[in-house]
């Protein structure tokens, strides 16, 4: 339960940091915002700020035409499912030509509204990283530190004994431990023996017994280990490199994406390396049991990814409608609303059996 109570705290707020973006461009031009939820419907309550400049407040999900006729401003919504947010522009589908609607707007304003999602966050992102680095990021070291389980095979002798994602090794067999190498070579060395190792979980010593399986002569026990240190940046540094790694890691995600996209077409299998939201639930629950900066970085991650993926040209995505006002440009007259319509429908329901096909996938790999 609180691995998914994190989870949806966690997607709500990228979500949310998302539809800002567009909220925050639209206004700077001049671009009406009828509504700007919290949650996605139905409505629980809203406020706006009417013709006399007096805050009104009212409940329910009733139209928001028929329970507001006269002019306001944006109307700020509280919905009850706990799932991100939206916000509406006026005219944003081309049924308007308002001078305050997005169609009316040039085509530069409405690719600038449309990108604004995604570059809202890839600057949370870098907030994000910045902070981390403020409090204090975990990073891989030579020496010193801490030598940390990263992640426990399921089914292996590890796992069997007890030993957890998170756990940090302090000795082996009574024997202190400074360096993964060490560990190592204790665990190969003793394959089918009992071995005694010493953690630390929850700030508690303890002591757990494993017995290494044996290959090729060397013991395994089914762990990935990194030697980790906290490190803390100053005020300014930490801006500088957490904005530089956000950069960074925007150019790695992106080109993750070309590869799998290659994969596609080449006929490379990719079915097992893709996950949706159950999968992306179990590593939120996984990274939050390593500190709140852990947390906060998977986030950035998060962030970054689905900025990437939300500007990918694909219909239905900000990409596809920023890719179609390009089409718009060199053709010198926007498509017929009509087929825009089927275009972006179309790409949604794409959309939604891709969503389907890989959470599939997600709960069979629970089974397995």
């Amino acid at each position: 339960m609180l691995t998914v109570i994190i989870f949806l705290a966690v997607l709500s707020v990228l979500v949310l940091v998302h539809e800002f973006g567009h909220f925050w461009a639209a206004r700077y031009f001049k671009v009406g915002a009828e509504e700007f939820g919290l949650g996605m419907p139905p409505r629980l309550f809203g406020f706006y700020r009417g013709l006399d400049k007096g805050w009104h407040f009212f409940w329910g999900s009733r139209d928001l035409e028929k329970l507001i006729p006269e002019p306001k401003d944006t109307v700020y919504s509280l919905n009850w499912l706990p799932l991100g947010g939206f916000v509406r522009i006026k005219g944003q589908d081309g049924d308007s030509l308002d001078q305050d609607s997005f169609a009316s707007k040039k085509i530069w304003q409405r690719f600038i509204i449309l990108a604004a999602g995604v570059t809202m966050n890839v600057i949370f992102a870098g907030f994000l990283f910045s902070a981390s680095m403020m409090i204090g990021a975990p990073q891989s070291v030579a020496e010193g530190g801490q030598i940390k389980i990263i992640e426990v095979l399921a089914g292996s002798p590890a796992d069997q004994a007890g030993f957890k994602s998170g756990d940090v090794l302090k000795a082996v067999n009574d024997q202190s431990l400074d360096k993964v190498a060490l560990f190592q070579e204790a665990i190969g060395a003793s394959p089918n023996q009992e071995v005694l190792v010493t953690i630390e979980r929850s700030g508690k010593e303890q002591r757990l017994a494993v017995v290494p399986e044996g290959e090729e002569g060397r013991g395994l026990i089914g762990v990935s280990l990194d030697q980790v240190e906290v490190v803390r940046y100053s005020f300014f540094l930490a801006i500088y490199e957490g904005f530089k790694y956000s950069f960074q890691m925007l150019g790695v995600i992106i080109l993750a994406f070309i590869h799998l996209i290659r994969d596609l077409f080449v006929g490379t299998p990719v079915g097992d390396s893709v996950g949706g939201p159950i999968m992306i639930a179990q590593m939120t629950g996984q990274v939050a049991r390593f500190g709140f900066t852990n947390l906060m970085n998977f986030t950035a991650l998060l962030s970054l990814n689905l900025a990437v993926l939300n500007f990918f040209p694909f219909p239905a995505l900000d990409g596809g409608r920023a890719f179609l006002l390009l089409v718009e440009k060199l053709r010198g007259r926007p498509l017929k609303k009509e087929l825009e319509a089927l275009l972006n429908n179309a790409g949604f329901f794409l959309l939604m059996a891709l969503i389907v096909f890989v959470t599939y996938k997600d709960v069979l790999r629970l089974f397995q």
